[in-house]
């Protein structure tokens, strides 16, 4: 059942068995395994069914560290949260082997658990996410295509070619819409905002959750268990806002809750020179790949539904003592990331997808006030010249967890009572010096295989480089430790003293690898599922 919790009365009460706070990819995961029972149970969402920029504005918070993207324009606040069309490009992958490992030169790294765990979970999300087989060897899929469909660069040794399947998208609000509507086991509520976690007199469990609405309403749910699954920054602001029992907020007797937070590090720097212009880079290319997958068949899994990067082989990172790194091969100058192009992108994903953009007014405007990027992206597409020497580097680092960077709650209040949030986004030294070294021995591998040279090359002078930017992926705030004085979660994402609440979500990301988390929040959304039937009892 999908309701309206504006219609829900003042002061009612409601129970059942979990209640999810969230209906973005990880609530949703968790709701979609429940649609045939066993239970009931109750999921909240803060938005609607569409965007609305009252609803979004709850969003509003503060940045006051590194130079960051505006919180109410960073996620999106209505039923399949951050899959929506303002969010998610598809990009999906698993973290790496070395991703869950204790690394000796990145502080604070390590997971509880292993890849090898997530393996069964990650195969199942795979489905959710409209993906391929689970098959992310280079390898496998050239036996499986033919070694001609697809086109990678000839490297062999410390740079190595990483594959990403492209989902397409999947958004997961409308295409699971009419399996929730349906069930008699998970009923979703709209416009419910989660203003507080409720528990027993002595915090060791969770009662269930206060919800207030922008219509002036508020209601309680009571639950056997509570699940946050409101996101990155959100999932923070809730245990740190819930004051009625621990002052410092819930889960954080170690001070632990909102430290920790990452996002993957953009850098536009670099430029690769190629020896022969007819060498094709689209396979690395971001824009190439959106075409591709417009153009590809429905009804089979299609070559052009692979993507790839160069990244840093295992032992090189090892022996170099490097973050996880990779980089994207784009070939045109422009900046595909400005307003105009951004906007011409929503106009187009939005016929695609045959719906009325969110302001198409405004992104009209935005495309004709930037002609001078937006013109020869379109010249690149639809002209479709490749025969350039030259291709920008886009680079992606995975940020060192890192206690001082950190989301915390301010004196302010939003209009429903709860305190605006504060983001202090930090990062550490071994970013720079990560991306200088993968720009040198990604130009020595170019050179020996006789396919180019780079220009430009970042030189790390211990300091961070520049142009920074952010690629909206908020991670860390309650990450995932088996001892409660390093972290928010156990393995089982139950917060530390609570013996029933969860948390759902890349909150939980002890570290994040090089990108493209949305595969793993599904996994470990299952995973929790999974966990939250045996431990409940409610297979």
């Amino acid at each position: 059942m999908i309701a309206d919790g504006q219609r829900v009365p003042n002061g009612a009460v409601m129970s059942c068995d979990l209640c999810v706070v969230g209906g973005g990819a990880a609530g949703l995961s968790i709701g979609l395994e429940f649609v045939d029972g066993p239970g009931r149970v109750l999921l909240l969402e803060g938005g609607g069914l569409e965007f609305s920029a009252e609803s979004q504005a709850l969003y509003r918070g503060e940045n006051a560290g590194l130079p960051y993207e505006d919180l109410a324009s960073s996620r999106v606040r209505y039923l399949g949260g951050s899959t929506n069309r303002e969010g998610w490009g598809g990009w999906c992958k698993p973290l790496d082997e070395l991703d869950f490992r204790q690394r000796s030169w990145v502080p604070y790294s390590g997971w509880p658990l292993t890849a090898e765990e997530l393996i069964p979970y990650y195969e199942r999300a795979q489905g959710i996410c409209q993906l391929g087989p689970y098959d992310y060897d280079l390898q496998s899929w050239q036996e499986r295509l033919g070694p001609e469909a697809l086109k990678v660069l000839p490297l062999a040794g410390r740079v190595i070619t990483e594959i990403q399947q492209m989902s397409p998208p999947t958004r997961f609000g409308k295409v699971y819409r009419e399996q929730l509507r349906r069930s008699t086991h998970v009923d979703v509520y709209l416009h419910s905002n989660a203003v507080e976690i409720l528990t027993t007199d002595n915090g060791a469990r969770a009662t269930g959750v206060r919800v207030r609405t922008l219509g002036g309403t508020e209601y309680r749910v009571e639950a056997r268990s509570v699940i946050l699954a409101a996101g990155g920054i959100e999932n923070a602001r809730l245990l740190l806002s819930s004051r009625s029992v621990e002052t410092a907020g819930l889960g954080n007797r170690h001070d632990l809750v909102g430290r920790y937070f990452m996002d993957h590090i953009r850098v536009d720097a670099g430029r690769l020179v190629l020896r022969d212009p007819g060498i094709s880079t689209d396979f690395y290319d971001p824009s190439a790949t959106f075409i591709r997958r417009s153009r590809a068949r429905t009804g089979t899994y299609d070559p052009r539904l692979l993507a790839g990067s160069l990244t840093l082989s295992r032992e090189t990172q090892q022996e170099e003592g490097l973050l996880s790194y990779r980089v994207w091969l784009v070939g045109h100058y422009t900046d595909y990331e400005s307003a105009g192009v951004k906007a011409l992108r929503g106009l187009y994903l939005a016929m695609r997808d045959r719906e009325l953009p969110t302001r198409p007014l405004g992104l009209m405007m935005d495309v004709a006030g930037d002609l001078r990027n937006v013109i020869p992206v379109l010249f690149d597409r639809f002209v479709r010249s490749r025969r350039r020497s030259h291709r920008l580097l886009v680079n992606i680092i995975e940020p060192e967890p890192n206690p001082a960077s950190r989301v915390t709650i301010l004196p302010e209040r939003d209009v429903l009572g709860v305190p605006k949030v504060q983001v202090r986004w930090q990062l550490g030294a071994n970013v720079g010096r990560t991306l200088a070294r993968a720009h040198a021995i990604l130009d020595r591998e170019l050179t020996q295989a006789g396919l180019g040279e780079l220009e430009h090359l970042y030189v790390d002078e211990g300091g961070l480089p520049q142009p920074l930017r952010w690629v909206w992926h908020h991670m860390g705030t309650t990450r995932m430790h088996d001892d409660p004085r390093r972290g928010v979660v156990d393995r089982n994402c139950c917060v530390h003293g609570i013996s029933n609440l969860f948390i759902a979500g890349s909150s939980v990301f002890p570290s994040c690898g090089n990108d493209m988390p949305t595969l793993t929040i599904v996994a470990l959304a299952l995973r929790l599922a999974d966990h939250l039937k045996n431990a409940e009892g409610l297979r």
